[in-house]
């Protein structure tokens, strides 16, 4: 997605200025892989740090000894913003679940951070590759900052700043006038009738179709005819269908180091609790599950129906 559609963010003036948010926390996730794109993710560390916000960077960080688990935990329940530096190898590795990139996915789709989305943004920085190559699945429905093109790199930096820092183009509306307030005297002449506006074309977003139905044929390995029949029955429900919640109930599913579920059961499992009320705690599922199997022996299925009914209780089952 260019640059364009963070307009709200460009071309600001010190009167349309929001109040910029103090000494915001941004941690940066990336993959590692060559030495060029490690120079580059430092320097836009750099560049960050350098107009004021809290950067949380491993290489700055971590040190001999530390645990890079406990840093990425950290970093992730206290930072404001994260920001995702996607590249194939970033999302390749992030949808399987790989190393560290792996982990701090598990973080995010398990619903550690979901608790606490409301003061959260977390930003894809589109470095390479397309958005369908290079962001991960959970990350897909969010905007991302281009930065693709090193030539127009002070613009897309610009944007993502303004972001950080909660800085929008565009100024509140002024409140209305109160009726003491002095009334010009100069007479106004009547305002005369418009004519009526012509009638707005029916636009059909095809967007939200298209994406389901990329989901549904990529991930869920659904052939094209039913993947559009699925996705054209979704959009359909009432309440709306909440693709974004959707799709992290199924990764978690799905992914090895959490549910491990065959996809045919990981697609049951999170159409099952999409609309849960309060939401499923999923790492507290995932906890209570482990410990069913291992110390309780249970196998797979049993341990799982056990560890949700005792997340589900109320009052809360004291694990």
């Amino acid at each position: 997605m260019s640059s364009e559609n963070w307009r709200d963010f460009v071309d600001w003036t010190p009167e349309t200025m929001a109040t910029p948010v103090a000494a915001p926390i941004c941690f940066i996730s990336y993959a590692r892989e060559t030495d060029e794109h490690h120079k580059w993710v430092e320097g836009l560390a750099s560049d960050l740090d350098s107009k004021g916000v809290d950067v949380r960077f491993d290489e700055w960080d971590v040190g001999p000894g530390d645990s890079v688990i406990q840093f990425m935990e950290k970093s992730l329940r206290e930072a404001n913003f994260v920001l995702m530096i996607c590249t194939p190898l970033f999302a390749e590795k992030a949808n399987e679940g790989i190393g560290g990139v792996g982990y701090e996915k598990g973080i995010v789709a398990s619903g550690i951070l979901l608790k606490l989305s409301k003061n959260k943004k977390f930003i894809p920085v589109l470095r390479a590759g397309s958005i369908e190559q290079s962001v991960p699945y959970y990350l897909q429905e969010r905007l991302v900052v281009d930065f693709r093109e090193d030539a127009k790199r002070a613009e897309s930096f610009a944007i993502l700043l303004r972001c950080i820092q909660g800085i929008s183009r565009r100024p509140r509306p002024r409140p209305p006038r109160d009726s003491d307030d002095p009334q010009p005297t100069t007479a106004t002449p009547p305002a005369q009738p418009r004519p009526p506006a012509p009638p707005k074309p029916i636009v059909f977003d095809m967007a939200p179709l298209q994406t389901i139905v990329s989901f549904a044929k990529s991930r869920l390995g659904m052939e094209q005819q039913k993947a559009l029949s699925w996705a054209d029955g979704v959009l359909a429900q009432s309440p709306p269908f909440d693709f974004v919640r959707f799709k992290q109930l199924f990764e978690f599913a799905f992914n090895v180091d959490d549910l491990d579920l065959a996809k045919p059961d990981a697609f049951t499992w999170a159409s099952k609790h999409l609309n849960d009320n309060p939401p499923i705690d999923v790492a507290r599922v995932k906890i209570i599950r482990r410990f069913a199997m291992g110390r309780l022996q249970m196998d797979r299925q049993k341990a799982l129906d056990w560890a949700e009914e005792k997340v589900a209780r109320t009052p809360p089952f004291d694990f």
